[in-house]
């Protein structure tokens, strides 16, 4: 019997830890945001659209709009309309698979690729206002821990439930 009380308690220390680690990693979040969008808006881009782009960029060929939505975790209708923006300013544009013609790939614009190259160096601005004051073993244990927390969640859904990671077919791999 003694221990139920002792297990709540832990329980209750567990999740007012895990309150406190959300709200700092909102913070951080939240704060990292601000000041890239900021630098993005110099040159006329969104922090939604830079991902897309750097999404693409680092890709090893052009991609559906599904594996956009799935790489930077929204929804495909929000895709939808990022990509049209992109294309509006001739940064990628949209054209036929040819592996498979039902679908529709993203490829980015030479235009894009002038652009991806200040894309870095706004990110690095942003990054280093907020991490410039740390020491460099503080950064790396703070990289260890965020990889690690990004590894352990990678497969949780919204909901809270794991879900494994789905092909264009709606297969598991």
């Amino acid at each position: 019997m003694n221990s139920a009380p002792k297990q709540r308690t832990q329980h209750a220390e567990t999740d007012e830890l895990s309150d406190e680690l959300g709200e700092l990693v909102t913070t951080v979040a939240r704060r990292l945001r601000r000041n890239s969008k900021l630098r993005l808006s110099t040159l006329g881009i969104s922090f939604s659209q830079a991902h897309v782009l750097r999404t693409l960029a680092r890709a090893s060929a052009p991609m559906r709009m599904s594996e956009i939505a799935r790489a930077i975790e929204i929804v495909p209708r929000a895709v939808t309309a990022i990509v049209e923006a992109l294309e509006s300013k001739g940064l990628v544009r949209r054209e036929i698979d040819t592996q498979d013609r039902r679908f529709v790939i993203v490829v980015l614009t030479s235009t894009a690729q002038g652009l991806l190259s200040e894309l870095a160096r706004a990110r690095s601005e942003a990054s280093a206002i907020m991490f410039g004051n740390m020491d460099k073993d503080t950064k790396k244990a703070l990289l260890e821990n965020l990889s690690s927390l990004i590894a352990a969640t990678e497969h949780i859904s919204p909901s809270g439930r794991y879900e494994p990671e789905k092909n264009d077919g709606g297969e598991t791999p």
